[in-house]
């Protein structure tokens, strides 16, 4: 009976392997991808992100429940996870091919650790002020960044003939000690400095106070992993491009004495 069990957990560990898998996989993440800049386009990056980069689930239409990209990702990863025991070669001529499985997985694994050690906080400001401290979620107060940030000036723009907002833009004025330097924060152009994040996330006006303009704030410790992993890629294929063109060079080579067919 023990032996029945552990070769069925085999053939299963086996099926998570198959490239059938594999393809099916990519085809729901460029799916996936390709809705999520439809959504960031109308409604910018910090939406996408939120309903379709770092969802489980998503529903289509509002109520076709379809996995999310962290779903299809995490599958990729076991996927490959299991490719690297039951499929790949581990010969020095299949080293390219190696580098690049070990981009990947350290790729898409980064992602799910970037995720898990990531905080998000916010940070509202009216025109004109400046504010250290963020909040978190919840209300309470989160942490003091090493710089203030100052709403200089919030703008938007309306559909035509409409109430509804296109687009929102924040001028920022980021003060460390005596220096000081001006950047942009909008829907689609996020500002990073010190270690975090920026998302232009929402607005409001406020009647005879001005206007208020709120920014999602992602703390990243892991932001390195992604350069890492796309190094391994890009030395993976190129030894596998070098290792291709020397094979076919060594089919090309006319020994001493023969004649080229």
């Amino acid at each position: 009976m023990p032996e029945k069990r552990a070769g069925q957990i085999i053939r299963f560990a086996r099926s998570l392997a198959a490239l059938k898998l594999t393809v099916v996989l990519l085809l729901l993440l460029c799916l996936l991808v390709i809705a999520g800049t439809a959504l960031q386009a109308e409604n910018g990056l910090y939406a996408a992100q939120r309903d379709v980069f770092a969802s489980w689930l998503i529903l289509l239409f509002g109520f076709i429940p379809l996995p999310g990209l962290m779903s299809v990702v995490l599958l990729l990863f076991i996927n490959l996870l299991a490719a690297g025991f039951f499929r790949l070669q581990y010969r020095w001529r299949r080293a390219g091919l190696l580098l690049l499985h070990c981009g990947l997985l350290l790729l898409i694994g980064g992602g799910f650790f970037i995720a898990s050690v990531s905080r998000e906080y916010h940070l509202t400001l009216r025109e004109g002020e400046s504010a250290r401290v963020l909040l978190r979620p919840d209300g309470g107060q989160g942490p003091i960044l090493p710089f203030a940030v100052k709403l200089v000036d919030f703008q938007k723009t309306m559909h035509p003939g409409t109430e509804i907002p296109r687009s929102f833009t924040s001028k920022v004025e980021i003060i460390a000690g005596v220096a000081a330097r001006d950047a942009i924060i909008s829907m689609n152009r996020p500002l990073r400095t010190g270690g975090y994040a920026f998302y232009q996330s929402s607005f409001a006006e406020d009647d005879g106070q001005g206007q208020r303009s709120t920014f999602a704030v992602v703390r990243n410790s892991g932001r390195w992993l992604p350069y890492v992993a796309s190094a391994l890629i890009g030395l993976g294929l190129l030894l596998h491009f070098l290792s291709m063109l020397a094979t076919a060079l060594k089919k090309l080579h006319v020994p001493d004495g023969g004649s080229a067919p």
